[in-house]
């Protein structure tokens, strides 16, 4: 039965390499088995409770089949879970690649600009690990020196083993090319200026999509929430006056409406918004 949980997991190394979790996979894999287990067994036991309390309060007997459901539920979330945590580790890296790629194009030009200035390939990396606005790409720098200085790995060794587990196929890409130059010899400047070029008009044309969608989805929240509510408020004292329904009671559901309607739209907006940012890094 183990056997077959670790397979399930088959797959995933590639993705949960380039997630940055510190864990080892086994390890991973086996704390997502325990925990699985333990909370589908939680969940049965409390539908159990759940049911039971139904079945005497209720019903006033017990019957027998309802209690196949804790037991099917519990089935359910254990699966559920275990599927949860194989994906968790993609999930990861499609984030920090997202992250990698909107300050990508800074990045690249801080490295162009040292290298303008005379430095080397190794401090490159050595100067991004310690500037913590690049985020993700100071994780990959740190990765990249420490492989190096404590590992002992030459720097083309080292820029193979990112380039290899990055969650970024663009910085992967940029990678290589500093990697090729180490090995067959090039002018570094030169091309990490042609990238610049590259990922300025890509950088150019993502703030001009975001800018359109922002405009698209706000008009779309306007309409959909901030006057569906309004539309909602009238209709409701409308149909209230016409059925002579106390106004206490119009005022509760529109109370409601008002206080879940408006958060939770408003929340999955700014996720939307989010989740669509270039600045964000």
């Amino acid at each position: 039965m183990t056997n077959i949980l670790y397979e399930f997991f088959d797959g995933i190394e590639k993705d949960y390499l380039a997630s940055g979790m510190n864990k080892k996979l086994e390890k991973y894999i086996s704390d997502s088995i325990q925990y699985s287990i333990v909370i589908a067994i939680f969940i049965g036991v409390l539908s159990f409770i759940f049911i039971l309390i139904i079945s005497i309060k209720l019903i006033k007997h017990i019957i027998p089949f309802l209690f196949i459901a804790p037991i099917f539920l519990a089935i359910l979330s254990f699966a559920g879970l275990l599927y949860l945590f194989k994906i968790y580790p993609k999930f990861l890296k499609n984030e920090r690649e997202r992250k990698i790629d909107n300050s990508l194009y800074f990045a690249v030009l801080y490295m162009a600009s040292l290298t303008s200035s005379g430095a080397n390939p190794k401090v490159l990396f050595d100067l991004l690990s310690k500037y913590k606005d690049f985020s993700e790409i100071q994780k990959e720098s740190q990765r990249i020196i420490y492989l190096v200085d404590d590992i002992g790995l030459s720097l083309p060794d080292a820029l193979k083993n990112r380039i290899d587990y990055s969650p970024s196929k663009k910085w992967a890409s940029i990678l290589e090319g500093i990697r090729s130059i180490i090995i067959e010899g090039g002018d570094l400047e030169s091309y990490l200026y042609q990238q610049v070029e590259k990922l300025y008009e890509e950088y150019k044309r993502k703030i001009i999509e975001y800018s359109d969608n922002l405009q698209i989805f706000l008009e779309i929240y306007i309409t959909l929430i901030v006057v569906g509510i309004i539309f909602l408020i009238i209709l409701t004292t409308l149909m209230g006056s016409i059925a002579n329904t106390s106004f206490q009671s119009i005022e509760s559901l529109q109370l409601i409406s008002v206080l879940t309607i408006l958060p939770m739209g408003t929340l999955m907006f700014i996720i939307l918004i989010k989740s669509m940012n270039p600045f964000e890094t």
